[in-house]
């Protein structure tokens, strides 16, 4: 539901703001469709969005997150997050308990050259350290185009 509504409104034209609009209303739709399927079905009672997206576009980024979920950036000034947990894991974060940490990500990252090893031993990490079953880990690599 997010990536069809999202995909529908991508035109190369798009402003920053109708960009974040049509992000906000992708998200929208997704959680209403969650939230529907939660109520009419006894085995998805309780369920919840989680989301991270990233729309990129030349050399900047929009990023959307709902639920426990996470964006960092990742570049050679070192590992910034750039969205905010929305649950327990963020309360965790804030009290210094940590399944991954900030270094550890940056460490994996530089010193991995393969993307899949990398996300590998990043989620081991975390089950190693109590993390649900359900985390799921994406590593965007930006590259800038090459100038004519």
């Amino acid at each position: 539901t997010f990536i069809d509504t999202l995909s529908q409104s991508l035109v190369p034209e798009l402003t920053e703001e109708q960009l974040c609009a049509a992000g906000l209303t992708a998200v929208e739709k997704a959680n209403a469709a969650v939230y529907q399927r939660s109520q009419q079905e006894e085995s998805c009672r309780g369920m919840g969005t989680t989301l991270v997206a990233a729309v990129c576009k030349k050399n900047k980024a929009l990023f959307l997150n709902v639920g426990d979920s996470r964006a960092y950036l990742i570049n050679e000034s070192g590992i910034r997050v750039v969205t905010r947990d929305h649950s327990w894991v963020q309360d965790m974060l804030e009290k210094q308990v940590n399944t991954v940490g900030d270094q550890e990500m940056l460490y994996e990252v530089i010193h991995e050259s393969n993307i899949d090893t990398c996300l590998d031993r990043m989620m081991e990490i975390a089950m190693d350290r109590g993390a649900p079953d359900n985390v799921t880990m994406v590593l965007l690599k930006y590259e800038k185009e090459a100038e004519a």
